[in-house]
C-alpha cells in the first residue's frame, strides 16, 4: 500500500466482501496485492515461497517484494517515501522480511499472525511496525511478546497487540495456507477485528502523514 500523491480515489469493493468498512481498499491509497505463485509452474513457485516461509529469511520471493514495492514508489499517483507492507500469516511474515530489507520509501509494516523473522535476522533497519496476534492462535504460541522484545531491542518503533479470545485469520476469517491448504482453527473474531483494523489504520496513517 502507498499514499497517493493526488486525488482521494479509493479502491472498489467486492459485492459481499464481509470484512465491511475494515478495508484495505480505502481514498486516498493505492494497493497492490502481489501474485507470488506464478513465476513459473505452480509448484515450483509454491516450493519456492514454502521454503522461504519455513527458513524465515529474506530470499526470492522477499527480492520479488522489494521489486513491487519499487514498482509501486514509482507510479506518478504515488508518494514515493510512504509506502507500507501489509500481510495476513504467510504475508505477515514475508511483510516483516521485507521491513529487515528497509527498501527506499517504506515507512511502515503491518504485521499480522505472521511468523516472526529467524533470530539471527537483523530487524534494526526495519520501518515503525504494528503486528497483531490472537492470543488463541496454536500455531505462534508467544510471537507477540517475542516479536514485541526483539522489536524494542533493536530500536524499532512498534506496537504489538495480542488480542484475547481470537485466533488465527481473526481478521479475514476461514484461512488456506498458499491459497489451498486448509487451516483448522482460523476464524474472524469480530470483537478482536473491531479492536485492531482502525489501530493498524491509524498506525499506518500516522506513519505515511505528509512531512513537515
Amino acid at each position: 500500500m502507498a499514499r497517493r500523491a493526488r486525488g482521494p480515489r479509493g479502491l472498489r469493493r467486492d459485492p459481499g466482501d464481509h470484512r465491511g468498512r475494515h478495508d484495505v481498499r480505502r481514498p486516498g491509497w493505492v494497493a497492490v496485492v502481489p501474485d507470488l505463485v506464478s513465476a513459473g509452474s505452480r509448484m515450483a513457485c509454491l516450493l519456492r515461497t514454502a521454503k522461504e516461509m519455513v527458513a524465515r529469511r529474506p530470499g526470492p520471493v522477499i527480492d520479488d517484494l522489494v521489486a513491487v514495492q519499487r514498482w509501486l514508489a514509482a507510479r506518478d499517483d504515488v508518494a514515493a517515501d510512504r509506502t507500507t507492507a501489509i500481510g495476513f500469516c504467510m504475508g505477515g511474515q514475508f511483510a516483516l522480511l521485507l521491513g529487515t530489507l528497509a527498501p527506499d520509501g517504506l515507512a511502515a509494516v503491518s504485521a499480522n499472525y505472521g511468523q516472526p523473522p529467524a533470530d539471527d535476522v537483523d530487524l534494526t533497519r526495519c520501518p515503525p511496525v504494528i503486528a497483531s496476534y490472537g492470543e488463541r492462535d496454536r500455531s505462534l504460541p508467544g510471537a507477540g511478546p517475542a516479536l514485541q522484545a526483539r522489536l524494542t531491542a533493536a530500536g524499532v518503533a512498534n506496537e504489538v497487540h495480542t488480542y484475547p479470545g481470537a485466533a488465527h485469520s481473526f481478521l479475514t476469517g476461514d484461512h488456506r495456507l498458499l491459497g489451498f491448504v486448509p487451516l483448522p482453527g482460523t476464524r474472524y473474531t469480530a470483537s478482536a477485528a473491531e479492536q485492531a483494523w482502525p489501530r493498524i489504520f491509524a498506525f499506518l496513517e500516522e506513519h505515511t502523514a505528509p512531512h513537515g
